[in-house]
């Protein structure tokens, strides 16, 4: 893949609607070498046998100032019980705000931006794309390194798991090939490669929309997972969702209410079951 071609990222990686409620964590300066991060604690429960468990958090390309990603750390953080912290992806501030494309969001498989529609999408990316280039997911990627390894090496962290959203995905997936998590869910992963999912070996849950095209070939996707013995992996799709669905949904949808609070509740699953 291209350095330009790992820069842009879908229209639907680009807008997308605020969760409600306020978020209940703080942010703190977790580890020296990284930037303050979103921590969700208060629901957190004593471990048992020795480890200390936490979740990272892997934002999409909104990043820290769009409230979504703490609402959720808060969910996870409540019905998992232990600590979960968004780290800041985007150092300076994230390249975009979701209102400024909201005008080009489409909420249902099959839907189409019109010519015009893609005329001025095209216009107004050019103008972010400086923005985007010092954000491509491998500077992600290494920042998200960065801040796993001095949670386990500063805070004394035994088992971490993490979850990524769209860019964060893309990220997760990355860090899925490491050996500093014990699990990952990947939910509608932004500008992700086969070569990437052949990379994984730690068990991953997947999240993934009725109509995405960041998302490589499904059946070779699940052909590689299935192949890698004693690594578990469950795939879920999403019917009647697009990109983005599971971090940014519009809530005034029934169904689409539906798969977001379905993806919440089974990546809570997940994580009990494998963190």
């Amino acid at each position: 893949m291209s350095s330009s071609a790992a820069a842009a990222p879908c229209p639907n990686c680009l807008s997308g609607y605020i969760l409600p409620g306020e978020p209940s964590g703080k942010m703190v300066k977790a580890v020296s070498a990284s930037p303050e991060a979103y921590l969700s604690s208060k629901h957190t429960t004593p471990s048992e046998g020795g480890q200390k468990k936490a979740i990272v958090l892997l934002t999409d390309i909104f990043g820290l100032p769009l409230v979504n990603c703490k609402i959720l750390a808060d969910a996870f953080n409540e019905r998992v019980g232990v600590d979960v912290y968004v780290p800041d992806l985007f150092p300076g501030g994230p390249p975009i705000t979701m209102e400024q494309l909201q005008p080009f969001h489409k909420d249902l498989p099959g839907e189409k931006l019109t010519w015009g529609e893609k005329f001025w999408l095209g216009l107004r990316f050019i103008t972010f794309l400086p923005g985007f280039l010092p954000n491509r997911p491998k500077f992600g990627n290494t920042r998200a390194e960065t801040f796993i390894r001095g949670l386990k090496e500063e805070k004394g962290y035994t088992d971490i798991g993490t979850i990524g959203y769209c860019y964060g995905g893309h990220v997760a997936t990355y860090i899925a090939g490491t050996d500093i998590v014990k699990t990952a869910i990947i939910t509608h992963p932004g500008m992700l490669s086969l070569q990437m999912i052949e990379a994984v070996k730690v068990p991953t849950l997947w999240q993934i929309p009725e109509d995405d095209s960041q998302m490589p070939d499904r059946s070779k996707a699940r052909e590689i997972l299935g192949k890698k013995d004693g690594i578990v992996f469950e795939f879920t799709e999403y019917k009647g969702t697009r990109h983005g669905f599971a971090a940014r949904p519009n809530l005034g949808i029934p169904h689409i209410k539906q798969a977001y609070e379905d993806a919440v509740d089974e990546g809570v699953e997940w994580f009990r079951k494998t963190l």
